[in-house]
């Protein structure tokens, strides 16, 4: 299952706009993560998902953070 995108910008402006879209889409794919592990839960490996899940999540607050900073900064 191939799943690409093509990073393109140009302006400062587009690149804000792409990682609020990056950060959104990554939350989507979060929730998605957390809905299949809870289907594992009677699995050996539901343990390595919720860890994934958590690391995924943590990623996802970073790239909030650096929005925030990235909008702030803006010229």
């Amino acid at each position: 299952m191939a799943h690409h995108h093509e990073v393109t910008y140009s302006t400062r402006e587009e690149l804000v706009a792409l990682v609020k879209y990056m950060s959104g889409h990554n939350e989507e794919h979060s929730n998605e993560l957390a809905e299949l592990a809870e289907k594992l839960k009677d699995e050996p490996a539901y343990e390595e998902m919720r860890l994934a899940i958590e690391a995924f999540q943590s990623g996802n607050v970073h790239l909030a953070h650096a929005l925030k900073l990235l909008e702030e900064s803006e010229v």
